[in-house]
């Protein structure tokens, strides 16, 4: 069985989701709303059996689906998929025992404003 999800549920998901990204331990799914059509539903999963330090700091991706609007979604997506590499990052940094370099962090978000669509 697959450490993330069951195989089932993958499969479903994939079947109906139109764009799915895997972000290290995050996986993002985002589907058409069944009963909006100008909405969007994202869902975050975390990969199951992790230890529980790295559950910790990344539980705050997988609180709740978000119903968007079709305008903002991917601005959104974009934003989950930022917060969720870089709490990744961190997870397998403090992991490894190397320090958390607060300065080199933000310099890093402050260089993605680049990719930003004006």
């Amino acid at each position: 069985e697959d450490p993330k999800t069951s195989a089932q549920n993958v499969s479903d998901r994939l079947q109906s989701c139109d764009i799915s990204g895997e972000f290290c331990f995050v996986t993002i799914f985002v589907t058409p709303s069944i009963h909006h059509a100008d909405m969007m539903k994202v869902t975050t999963k975390i990969r199951k059996n992790l230890d529980k330090e790295v559950m910790t700091s990344l539980h705050h991706l997988s609180l709740t689906d978000a119903l968007i609007p079709n305008a903002v979604a991917p601005f959104y997506v974009r934003q989950i998929a930022i917060r969720a590499d870089l709490s990744c990052r961190s997870a397998i940094q403090d992991r490894l025992g190397l320090y958390s370099n607060w300065q080199e962090r933000l310099r890093q978000i402050r260089e993605l404003k680049r990719y930003v669509v004006k």
